[in-house]
């Protein structure tokens, strides 16, 4: 077929190949959106290596100050805009071929000055606190600035610039968003080692680039990410109609628009089909791995413990008073029961390192405990998840078969 013939064809061809590209950029939106309403929110004491999320206070005891609104916060953006309208005038062609002038009147908003400043801070929830560190991650905070003022106005020139736009209206909107300090916020990101205390932070990850901090919460983050598949979709299914539409207006049979549009549709859904099944799979594997991860975190505290125990049992060996009471010591230690210890060897608390192992015991105890809560919520969405339908049925189909279902 040559270009001559293939032309009339180029509309639902165009069409077809754009509602593709829509529908290939609509699979990750989905996949992260399945991923983040499927993982468990984590507590501070209780994160683990890779990608997390949390939900806590943000606490800094040297907060910055917004430029406009100058508030206490950890991180802010600014932008100034000014009004412009020209006229312009342009030369055209009319239907005797013949040239004509017309004047028509442009308007709009140019940015003059903007802004950001970031620095790390900490999230706190009710079991303790977590550096957050906010390079590289897309915000969504609160606004906290939003006027549009003239020249008349003291804020026009002092804190915009003095130069402006050409054109220019005088008038200026000023807006800024914040994270300010002591107030709600949700964070996803990858928990990486650092070299500043306490060693770990969440921060952007190396592989995995999802990252970000929202102040609407966790709920927020996902319907966002189902907002964007819908608007995919809608726009797919516009290039379609639209492609169907131009092809309409060829001078071509109407069984062959027809066919040419069957053809786009029949593309589409076998992309969308193939994209459904895989994001199916992953979706599911990436809760057993989760749940499998979740295991491990309580296996780490586990042998944390068991490690502990030796030494509170030397230094127990080490009062005589004690020594015959060993067994029950190592016992009540092996069972968890930190606090019942302490009531039980009240002495013993007078030994610098008992009190340093008891701390230790106890900070163990409950991060066993969040672990251990974590790998049951872990646990209990993937098989929830599994026992949905299709997407549990088409799942096993393709290969999930995991023990932990039994």
């Amino acid at each position: 077929m040559n270009p001559d013939e293939l032309m009339p064809h180029a509309g639902p061809l165009v069409g077809g190949i754009v509602a593709v590209l829509l529908l290939l950029a609509q699979f990750p939106a989905a996949r992260r959106r399945k991923q983040l309403a499927a993982m468990p929110l984590c507590k501070t004491k209780g994160v683990f290596a890779g990608l997390v999320q949390l939900e806590g206070t943000m606490r800094t005891d040297h907060p910055l100050v917004s430029f406009l609104a100058e508030i206490p916060c950890v991180s802010y953006g600014w932008d100034i805009s000014e009004h412009w309208q020209r006229t312009v005038t342009e030369t055209y062609r009319d239907s005797n071929g013949n040239t004509q002038t017309r004047t028509r009147t442009e308007s709009g908003w140019s940015s003059v000055a903007s802004g950001e400043q970031r620095m790390r801070f900490e999230i706190e929830d009710e079991t303790g606190r977590l550096w957050v560190d906010p390079e590289g991650a897309s915000i969504d905070g609160q606004d906290v600035f939003n006027e549009t003022v003239g020249r008349g106005d003291w804020l026009y020139y002092g804190k915009g610039p003095a130069g402006g736009v050409a054109n220019s209206t005088g008038r200026r909107r000023f807006t800024e968003w914040a994270l300010p300090n002591d107030s709600f916020t949700y964070v996803g990101g990858t928990c990486r080692s650092t070299e500043a205390a306490p060693g770990i932070e969440i921060g952007l990850g190396t592989r995995d680039k999802f990252y970000v901090i929202d102040t609407d919460g966790h709920a927020d983050v996902v319907k966002g990410l189902k907002g964007r598949e819908v608007w995919l979709w809608i726009g797919a299914l516009v290039a379609i109609a639209v492609g169907g539409w131009v092809g309409l207006q060829q001078e071509l049979p109407q069984p062959l628009v027809i066919r040419d549009i069957a053809v786009a549709v029949g593309v589409f859904l076998v992309f969308w089909l193939f994209g459904w099944l895989v994001n199916i799979r992953n979706a599911a594997k990436e809760l057993e791995n989760r749940v499998e991860q979740a295991w491990s975190l309580v296996d780490v505290q586990l042998k944390r413990r068991y490690d502990l125990i030796p030494p509170l049992v030397s230094v127990a060996k080490g009062s005589g008073k004690h020594e015959a009471r060993v067994q029950s010591l190592v016992a009540d230690l092996r069972a968890g029961n930190a606090t019942i210890v302490a009531e039980k060897y009240p002495d013993l608390q007078s030994a610098p390192v008992y009190r340093k192992l008891m701390h230790e015991l106890t900070d163990t105890e409950d991060r066993l405990a969040l672990a251990r809560g974590f790998h049951t919520e872990a646990l209990s969405l993937f098989r929830t998840h599994m026992e949905k339908f299709p997407d549990g049925f088409i799942a096993r189909l393709m290969g999930i078969r995991s023990s932990l279902l039994e």
